[in-house]
């Protein structure tokens, strides 16, 4: 196995027991919408973004623009070394959410990372390939194989259970996300960077 694919591995390997033993299987979200249906359906796209950008998806006949207006940041501890064994709803508190804005208009859909916030992006040049190789592990891997529901719960665990964009058939998730709040507490919305995926039901 070379180094770079046992890296994503150790990655899925902390991650994973991480969410599943604070919050038990699926990292339930506290204030995104939770009908994440048992299929998370087809991806369909992979990109960066931040403040002052756009990015136009074009998917199934339909054209969505998006847009970030804000950001809110409560990762505000290193979650690899809090003890919060005397609280086990700790982790989903601390929680990075963008706002964005859809095809310039007044919806805005907020976004929600996973509990102790996204993945962290580098902007190395690799981010969405690091991303695309995350998700093609969970499709590989041999559990998968033998158990409808192991992409589902990893695919949550590590990125959050994402927002539904209200007459679509699209779902955002976010996957990657820097600074955070922790490493940069004076940080504004036009220093944050992220990394989001699009899905749509099959």
């Amino acid at each position: 196995m070379n180094t770079k694919k046992l890296k994503r591995l150790r990655t899925l390997l902390f991650l994973l027991p991480f969410c599943m033993v604070f919050l038990g299987v699926g990292c339930g979200d506290d204030e995104s919408d939770t009908g994440v249906s048992d299929n998370i359906g087809e991806i369909i796209a992979v990109f960066e973004l931040k403040y002052g950008d756009s990015k136009e998806i074009i998917s199934k006949g339909e054209i969505i623009e998006f847009s970030i207006t804000d950001v809110e940041d409560s990762v505000n501890v290193d979650c690899s070394v809090t003890d919060f064994s005397n609280n086990q709803d700790g982790p989903s508190m601390v929680r990075v959410y963008s706002y964005l804005q859809i095809n310039r208009q007044d919806k805005i859909v907020k976004i929600a990372s996973k509990p102790c916030g996204a993945l962290f992006y580098k902007n190395d040049g690799h981010d969405i390939q690091d991303v695309n190789d995350l998700i093609n592990d969970l499709e590989s891997a041999p559990a998968n194989l033998n158990d409808s529901s192991y992409f589902v719960d990893a695919f949550i665990n590590l990125f959050g259970e994402g927002s539904l964009i209200q007459n679509t058939p699209f779902r955002i998730f976010m996957a990657k996300a820097s600074p955070t709040n922790y490493n940069q507490p004076d940080a504004t919305v036009e220093d944050y960077q992220f990394v989001f995926i699009v899905t749509s039901k099959n």
